[in-house]
């Protein structure tokens, strides 16, 4: 049986460790753009990415959302999923939760 492997969290920095890679990623981000097929975001440590949305997505609905998907460029998410995390979300501390998740912490947060 295959352990569950815990799904990192990333900003605009830590996505390049993950490029090249199946690898699963969660980023979240407040909504700068979307239009069509992509989306702007601007990340928890102030990078904008673009995401390439899932074929048939519905629009986000908020400011600030959590994209689930593959990394396919230096500054690019294909997006699998979504999950709108409303208007009022605190970047700054999100931010922090991903580099202790991704540095000192890691064991807590990875298998």
């Amino acid at each position: 049986q295959q352990p569950i492997m815990a799904t990192p969290r990333v900003n605009s920095q830590l996505m390049g460790q993950f490029m090249n890679t199946s690898t699963t990623v969660l980023a979240v981000g407040t909504v700068k753009n979307q239009q069509d097929s992509i989306a702007t975001l601007t990340l928890s440590d102030g990078g904008e990415i673009n995401v390439q949305r899932a074929p048939g997505a519905q629009p986000y609905s908020s400011s600030c959302v959590e994209v689930c998907g593959t990394v396919s460029g230096t500054r690019n998410i294909q997006e699998k999923s979504f999950v709108d995390f409303g208007d009022n979300f605190d970047m700054k501390n999100y931010n922090e939760m991903v580099l202790l998740s991704n540095g000192e912490y890691s064991s807590l947060f990875r298998d």
